[in-house]
């Protein structure tokens, strides 16, 4: 053995090794587990509060609450006053759970320190002689050592000078009797304070929101410091933080230098043999499985088709013959034994084809060749399938036949070309072509269908009159419309697919911004041309020597007639931002949920249900505002939007107990709907319509929900109460 007298260098992996387990036993990290340790005793004070703010906001909504008070209504009105009375319990017990668990955490982590002398100085100058606080704390000791306080649920008319002219302002909710609650001689002097000074009744929510605002506030003061306090051992973090990842991207990297990546160019084109070591692999292997697949093609005995139940009295639409079958066609049934087959070739009377287990191996075949960057962006898995058949109807009894990879690279050049995909938009028309992310929305005019059909003609070879028929009914159909366009370079089946699907896209973001997105009482008819929702209505009213017959639309779709002086308009708004949705590939998180809610909202202005439409409404108004699922849904989401929506309190108010018709029409669902549910509707849809248009102003302000949300939380602080 022989040495160099020095010590050896730490591998990566040890050194790694040794990264990780100083990052996880220093000072910075403990913190951070001890804040989110101390997380949790936060969080069940501040949803209790959520829950019990929501439920008396629910009862204070004098529709809502006059329901609940109604003598038919008397069991749910009782439940939710018992309710509240459970949320009252929970709100202040946790109060006091959070001040004792904060308490014992600095005692124990930060005992004779700075931030120990600052915590209790900033506690006592909050909490020591604080009305709200004081009384909630001993509400909880009044609560577990005598019992509820006495509360009820009111009905109160108020016709003083206060409400306007002929008017009267109805209120509702839940309170305590005040006289009641100083029967309790264990009030402290401040609680005793807050409870003489808010008169005759107390009103719960006032109390709760009070308690509330200041826990948050003071918890907030404290994580602030707490960060100050640990700031050197943060920083110490972060450094060992990036020397690990540095550490282990230096790794990574060697492992690549191990496996250089291959660039093979020929031509079938430039690839990354990043999935397979080299292209002669692939193909090798393509054409031994292509080999072994046609070895197992079998004649094909189909099972007899079973008798119809009873014989239909539908008129015959069409009769296909035999010679109106252009090729063989490519069919899935079951054999004679009853097992799954593929038919696809004939031979002589002989119907041929493959067992289904034996066409999986096809199907790995196409998933293999779609690994390629050459062929995944312009090949279709179709496409592939039908070229793997061809070769098998071509090689299967031949003595000599190319391989298969050459036959599908064959047909791949003789296909593969610049395409133009346009997909008709049904009731737009546009007066000028204009782009809309990687599409053009074009009109189909009559000049083009014009040169389209001269073309055709052209290349009909006499068959003048058959191309003249086609195309008189395309003007029928489409002449006038507008249509997005798609230019792509890929086989047509697979630029099919690709146009339809980034059309699809484009006209749901396009349709965000129809005339009639925000007047719910209207149906948006614009779609892809032949996916437009237009409902009908087809009767036989029959009588004593009298017949009719009626056939029209229930409701008229509505025609989108976009100028160039409205489109000058969007594009000085939303539009530019829209167009840059139409694509999932490069968005970050934050746009990704704009354009899905843009999408979902958009959906909804097709239906013609009001209840379906708030589902959608719903739905988009919630991927954009609520952070993730575990979150108190109703209240996070009226408190958000109307935040976003309103700068002062009375239009908040009115934002917010919207949100919360909303959500009971939505437990209701089937229930018949007055006239105050739809305009109650109408009134959400276009909020939540305004929010998204805020959402998509401030698409590059962003890169996350979370960022955009917390944005909105900091307006709390800043509007009136």
């Amino acid at each position: 053995m022989t040495t160099t007298g020095k010590d050896e260098e730490p591998s990566t992996g040890e050194k790694l090794r040794k990264l990780d387990e100083e990052i996880r036993l220093s000072a910075g990290a403990k913190f951070i587990d001890q804040t989110q340790s101390r997380s949790f005793s936060l969080n069940i004070l501040k949803t209790n509060g959520q829950e019990l703010i929501l439920a008396c906001r629910q009862v204070s909504d004098p529709d809502h609450g006059v329901r609940l008070m109604a003598l038919d209504n008397r069991e749910a009105g009782l439940q939710a006053h018992r309710e509240i009375d459970r949320l009252v319990h929970n709100f202040v017990s946790s109060a006091k759970t959070l001040v004792e668990h904060t308490r014992e955490f600095v005692r124990e982590r930060y005992s004779d320190t700075s931030f120990d002398s600052l915590y209790n100085r900033r506690v006592k100058e909050l909490f020591a002689s604080e009305p709200i606080a004081k009384f909630v704390h001993d509400l909880r000791n009044y609560m577990v050592h005598k019992g509820l306080p006495d509360s009820f649920m009111f009905l109160h008319f108020d016709n003083t000078s206060e409400a306007a002219e002929n008017s009267t302002r109805l209120t509702t909710g839940v309170r305590y009797s005040t006289s009641s609650l100083l029967e309790w001689d264990g009030w402290t002097a401040p609680a005793k304070t807050f409870i003489n000074s808010v008169g005759e009744h107390l009103d719960i929510r006032w109390f709760v929101e009070g308690c509330l605002e200041k826990v948050l506030e003071f918890h907030k003061w404290m994580d602030a410091s707490l960060y100050e306090y640990h700031a050197d051992d943060l920083h110490k973090l972060g450094r060992m933080q990036a020397e690990y990842a540095c550490a282990a991207e230096g790794q990574a990297s060697n492992l690549h230098s191990e496996a250089p990546i291959e660039r093979v160019t020929g031509e079938r084109g430039e690839i990354d043999a990043d999935g397979v070591a080299s292209i002669d692999s692939l193909v090798s292997k393509v054409d031994e499985v292509g080999r072994e697949i046609l070895s197992q093609i079998r004649r094909i005995d189909v099972a007899p088709r079973a008798p119809d139940a009873f014989t239909s009295e539908r008129p015959i639409g069409a009769e296909i013959r035999q010679g109106d079958i252009i090729g063989t066609p490519i069919v899935w049934c079951n054999d004679s034994e009853g097992r799954r087959v593929i038919a696809f070739m004939t031979r002589g009377s002989d119907l041929l084809g493959l067992d289904a287990e034996n066409y999986e191996r096809v199907d790995q075949l196409c998933s293999k060749i779609l690994e390629l960057t050459w062929a995944k962006n312009k090949l279709s898995k179709e496409f592939i399938e039908k070229a793997i058949i061809e070769w098998f109807r071509g090689s299967f009894g031949a003595e000599a036949c190319p391989g298969l990879s050459q036959a599908v690279a064959a047909t791949c050049r003789e296909h593969v070309a610049p395409l133009e995909v346009w997909a008709p938009i049904a009731n737009l028309e546009v007066e000028s072509a204009f782009e809309f992310g990687p599409a053009t929305i074009e009109p189909i005019s009559a000049a083009f269908l014009s040169k389209l059909e001269a073309d055709a003609i052209a290349r009909s070879q006499g068959d003048k009159a058959r191309v003249s028929t086609l195309f008189a009914k395309l003007r029928k159909r489409m002449q006038g419309f507008a249509a997005v366009v798609v230019r792509l370079e890929a086989e047509p089946l697979r630029a099919q697919n690709d146009g339809l699907a980034i059309a699809q896209s484009v006209v749901g973001l396009l349709r965000f911004f129809s005339p009639v997105a925000r007047e719910p009482w209207q149906v948006c008819s614009t779609a892809l041309l032949g996916a437009e929702v237009v409902l009908k209505k087809q009767v036989m009213v029959i009588g004593e020597g009298a017949f009719s017959f009626t056939d029209g639309v229930i409701f008229s779709p509505y025609w989108w007639r976009l100028s160039d002086a409205k489109l000058t308009e969007l594009r000085s708004t939303y539009l530019k931002a829209a167009s840059k949705l139409v694509l999932l590939d490069g968005l970050n998180e934050f746009a990704q949920v704009v354009r899905a809610g843009l999408l979902l909202y958009s959906v909804s202005t097709t239906l013609h249900s009001q209840e379906d439409r708030l589902i959608y409404a719903l739905s988009a108004a919630e991927g954009l505002l609520i952070k993730h699922s575990m979150e108190l849904v109703e209240f996070n989401l009226e408190e958000r939007l109307a935040l976003l929506l309103a700068v002062d309190k009375p239009n908040q108010d009115i934002v917010a107990r919207n949100v919360r018709e909303i959500y009971r029409l939505r437990k209701r669902h089937g229930a018949t709907l007055g006239s105050h549910d739809e305009e109650a509707m109408m009134l959400f849809a276009c909020n939540t319509h305004v929010a998204l248009c805020v959402a998509l102003e401030n698409l590059d302000r962003f890169e996350t929900k979370a960022d955009f949300i917390e944005a909105i939380n900091r307006r709390k602080s800043k509007s009136p109460k």
